[in-house]
């Protein structure tokens, strides 16, 4: 037995030394093959992926083949593949960072992200926690496993530790904007939590509104004046709609004092005058409002008169491409969990993933105008609860799909007579529009979503600014004659005009004129003067509404447009979308859901110069994937 072991160990020796040998050979091979994968992958993505495979599978048990097979397929698009490798490369290599990070970033692009991308990003994290990129994924990975408040509470740190670093600033950004529509939504359910979680978002002017109008709700109103006076001191320049909110806040407990001190009974009346007074002469000496009040409650005792109540006060609410925070504040404003409408979801399907087109536009030029709020101005004129919204997301197209550059777009929310003049011009004088153009070389596209309006007595209509009155439209409204003529003075390359509003005299929810029903205007299609290079999209029949889409937070008309250029409305899957295309979309589309959500009419009407063939966007060619995912 002796002289049997010796000879099996030399024989188990010389037949392992022969493997690793064999192993070692097949490595040199398989690295030969990585080098020439890696200068070929730089220049055919599908033919460099085919060349890590053969790499890894020569040699499966080194480290820096998983790795660079795993990292292929990552930068291919296939993230499950990429998982498969990365996953292998680990368990050669349990102590590196980097490895772990990437793991976790194709884990959470997977089509089912789970948990195992957040426990990768900590475990990269805790291996190197200097690294800004291991800290973004970690950050990303909080945010796609709903964990907002420690997204936050790390988003915190990382302001701090990278302040320069420009990707974790708009990723620090990002979970700001997710989290304070978070505590939003929570604020009818446990407004407690919610004012602790947006005393946190110090920094945030809309917070600070946020704050303000669950305090008031909560019957803190000395509290959430006090807080609405410092927020106008600290944030009134970059958000001006904070600066009404004191005197919103003040009226509603003025008006509420009203109400008591008119209830009749002597006890009432001596309670409301003592809470005036009270919050005159200890909190806020001299507001006028209040003195006012003081002053006019005396008057009604000495004299047995009756008080009338001032009229309410509303907060400025516009905000310059209004998002889903916007619409959530709207929504405590009015008393509403959300402000998208019942049953809609915090953010719709056209608002995120927002396809980038391979066209690049330098010299295009746009007008964007979304005018939401009439009401403010107190001439009988319902607000348009999406305009501002709708502009928003018209501006993110034009730049990431349609490849307009953001400093050639007018960009206007709540546009006055004068606002409209500037731009388009008046009559006999060219407007800014006309200036930014490059003649024969720019591309124009223009949108309004707003209201429009017929004169009564000639049915001619008219785009109506903020600051009109539409008893009064032919005198203070801007001509749709005049609009028309002006554009056809342009010298354009191809002009695109897309209007999301009526001109028979109605909304989404009633008519503009009290008493009056809806007409048909009387539009001069000569003076329209559709040139060959012209594409109007209108978003309703001459007669009829255009209506809202309270479920997806937009303009119905909008919301589909938005949705046929993103790729719905592709009908021959070639990557682009024609002016055909998107017409028989819309024309499909749009009155099933008008007349499912109002049981009313709305037909799109798209006039077209000549080539309806003409593409609007394109996506380039389809990129085909060497390996078919499962999930697919």
């Amino acid at each position: 037995m002796k002289k049997i072991l010796p000879f099996f160990l030399l024989l188990c020796f010389v037949f392992c030394a022969q493997f690793a040998f064999a192993e070692s050979a097949a490595c040199k091979i398989a690295d030969r093959l990585a080098k020439d994968a890696r200068s070929e992958f730089a220049i055919d993505k599908r033919k460099g992926l085919a060349l890590f495979i053969k790499a890894q599978e020569t040699c499966p048990s080194k480290f820096i083949h998983n790795w660079n097979l795993g990292s292929a397929y990552r930068f291919y698009g296939d993230p499950k593949q990429a998982a498969v490798y990365l996953r292998k490369a680990v368990k050669l290599a349990p102590d590196n960072a980097k490895v772990w990070n990437a793991l976790a970033w194709v884990t959470l692009d997977g089509r089912k992200a789970d948990a195992k991308g957040l426990q990768y990003a900590r475990k990269a994290k805790s291996l190197d926690s200097e690294n800004p990129a291991i800290q973004d994924t970690l950050l990303r990975a909080l945010i796609v496993s709903g964990k907002l408040d420690k997204a936050f509470s790390e988003a915190v740190k990382t302001s701090k530790k990278w302040p320069d670093d420009e990707q974790l600033g708009l990723r620090v950004k990002d979970i700001e904007k997710k989290y304070l529509a978070q505590l939003i939504l929570m604020a009818k359910i446990k407004p407690n939590e919610a004012l602790n979680g947006l005393k946190l978002l110090d920094d945030s002017p809309k917070a600070a509104e946020a704050r303000c109008l669950i305090l008031e709700k909560q019957g803190k109103t000395l509290e959430a004046l006090k807080l609405s006076g410092k927020s106008s001191k600290r944030f009134g320049v970059e958000y001006p709609p904070i600066n009404n909110m004191f005197d919103e806040l003040m009226n509603n407990y003025i008006r509420a004092r009203y109400s008591q001190f008119r209830r009749g009974g002597t006890n009432d009346k001596f309670a409301a005058i003592e809470d005036i007074k009270v919050m005159l002469e200890r909190h806020f000496p001299g507001n006028v409002a209040l003195e006012k009040a003081d002053k006019d409650m005396w008057t009604a005792i000495k004299g047995e008169a009756n008080l009338p109540a001032p009229p309410p006060k509303r907060a400025a609410i516009a905000v310059a491409g209004g998002d889903s925070v916007d619409n959530l504040l709207d929504g405590l404003r009015n008393g509403k969990t959300v402000g998208l409408g019942a049953g809609a979801t915090l953010v719709s399907d056209v608002d995120k993933n927002i396809p980038k087109g391979t066209d690049k536009r330098p010299d295009a030029v746009a007008v964007i105008i979304g005018n939401k709020n009439y009401a403010r101005y107190g001439n009988g004129i319902p607000d348009v609860r999406y305009a501002a919204r709708d502009a928003g997301f018209i501006k993110k197209y034009l730049v990431t799909t349609f490849g307009y550059n953001p400093d050639n777009i007018i960009y206007i929310t709540d546009a006055t007579r004068g606002s409209l003049n500037t731009v388009f011009g008046s009559r006999g004088r060219r407007g800014k529009l006309h200036n930014m153009i490059k003649p024969g070389k720019s591309d124009v596209f223009i949108y309004y979503s707003g209201h429009g309006a017929p004169d009564m007595e000639t049915g001619k209509p008219y785009l109506v600014p903020v600051d009109a009155d539409v008893n009064y439209i032919a005198n203070n409204g801007y001509s749709m004659q005049e609009f028309y003529a002006n554009l056809a003075k342009l010298k354009a390359a191809k002009l695109t005009v897309v209007m999301d509003a009526c001109f028979s005299g109605g909304f989404s929810e009633g008519t503009l004129i009290k008493g009056r029903r809806l007409i048909k205007p009387k539009i001069n299609k000569s003076a329209m003067n559709i040139s060959s290079r012209t594409v109007l999209f209108a978003s309703s029949d001459a007669a009829q509404v255009s209506h809202w889409y309270p479920d997806k937070g937009h303009g119905l008309y909008t919301y589909f447009f938005l949705k046929g250029v993103a790729g719905a409305a592709d009908s021959n899957k070639d990557k682009e979308i024609t002016v055909k295309e998107l017409t028989n979309y819309l024309k499909e589309n749009v009155p099933v859901v008008a007349r499912r959500i109002s049981n009313g009419d709305q037909d799109p009407v798209t006039t077209v110069g000549a080539d309806s063939e003409k593409v609007m966007v394109r996506f380039g060619k389809k990129k085909w994937r060497l390996f078919k995912s499962t999930d697919d």
